[in-house]
């Protein structure tokens, strides 16, 4: 199984904007893969949906305790699905210092200074962790 969480802050105010990528980028995945058709659950302190992709069944996570927290969720769902980070997540971030429309994978390291993969790494407690950033 495999843990995919997009981080962003909720209410409307932040709907769109581009501290919201994490959330936009997974809720496409959900639209992509015919998983944004079923009902959206609430646990983790998060939205949440889970279906396949790729023949692979998937959480897609959707934080709601705003990017600082973002921990404790992803914390949580790592900890009830008995997720390995470093294999079984992914994290999907924006990152105001890439240009628009450019994308950085990496498969660990450092937070880089955003307060979100900050919160994550102290609940998963290692840095060994895939993440996306938009």
């Amino acid at each position: 199984m495999k843990l995919i969480v997009g981080l962003g802050n909720p209410g409307r105010e932040y709907e769109r904007t581009r501290h919201n990528a994490g959330f936009m980028a997974v809720q496409r995945l959900a639209q992509r893969h015919g998983l944004a058709d079923q009902p959206v659950r609430s646990k983790f302190h998060a939205a949440m949906l889970d279906g396949p992709i790729a023949s692979q069944r998937c959480v897609l996570l959707l934080p709601q305790t705003f990017m600082n927290r973002s921990g404790l969720s992803v914390g949580e769902a790592v900890t009830f699905y008995k997720i390995d980070p470093a294999a079984d997540l992914m994290i999907v971030v924006d990152d105001v210092a890439l240009p628009i429309g450019r994308i950085r994978l990496r498969a660990a390291g450092s937070p880089g200074g955003h307060n979100g993969l900050i919160d994550v790494q102290r609940a998963v407690g290692s840095d060994c962790y895939p993440r996306l950033r938009i």
